[in-house]
């Protein structure tokens, strides 16, 4: 009996939204914890963006 890929597999979809921008914010956990359970380093999608055209 073929499997077809289609009843195997699922997609799994977690949406949360982006964390407080003001400066000073900080929770205790962040998104990334509670859904995965690791750290996650906090720097904004341009922060990471300006870093990696400084090293290219």
């Amino acid at each position: 009996m073929a499997c077809e890929l289609s009843n195997i597999l699922a997609i799994v979809l977690k949406l949360v939204s982006r964390s407080n921008p003001e400066p000073f914010y900080r929770s205790d956990a962040t998104y990334f914890e509670r859904l995965w359970a690791e750290a996650l380093i906090d720097m904004s999608p341009e922060e990471v963006a300006e870093s990696l055209r400084t090293r290219l």
